[in-house]
């Protein structure tokens, strides 16, 4: 990957702010869009019977949507702002410009998603979240 698609990438980035308690996706959304968390944190959570089952809490450096980004999929749990955050926004429609203007990139991409689902073979389980171990509040 070259420098200008890097570049072009980090520009591509959109600043979205939520306050606490905001809900920013759905369970049953189809976001075309990965996010990178940059300030405050965010709960993935579940409703199952009327009760709440909050199972992961990200922070700072985390990634989310990265899965459904390369895939497609829809979302199969609900994410809220915790704290005031403010998220990185990079849209699906953005980075197929990207990849139309550089194919080495598109290439890449593509090798990524066919790993990406090699190793869903092997690891069925999705990991929702990658958090610089140095970035986690102590």
């Amino acid at each position: 990957m070259t420098l200008d698609v890097i570049h072009q990438l980090i520009y591509g980035l959109s600043p979205r702010r939520f306050e606490s308690g905001q809900i920013i996706l759905r369970d049953g959304d189809n976001p075309e869009s990965i996010y990178f968390v940059e300030s405050g944190s965010v709960e993935f959570y579940l409703m199952i019977d009327n009760t709440e089952f909050v199972f992961e809490t990200l922070h700072p450096g985390s990634v989310i949507n990265h899965r459904n980004f390369i895939l497609g999929d829809q979302m199969e749990v609900n994410l809220r702002c915790k704290q005031n955050c403010r998220l990185l926004e990079l849209t699906q429609g953005f980075v197929t410009n990207v990849m139309m203007n550089h194919p080495s990139f598109s290439k890449h991409m593509q090798l990524t998603e066919f790993y990406f689902l090699q190793s869903l073979k092997h690891h069925p389980i999705d990991m929702v979240k990658i958090v610089p171990v140095l970035m986690i509040p102590r």
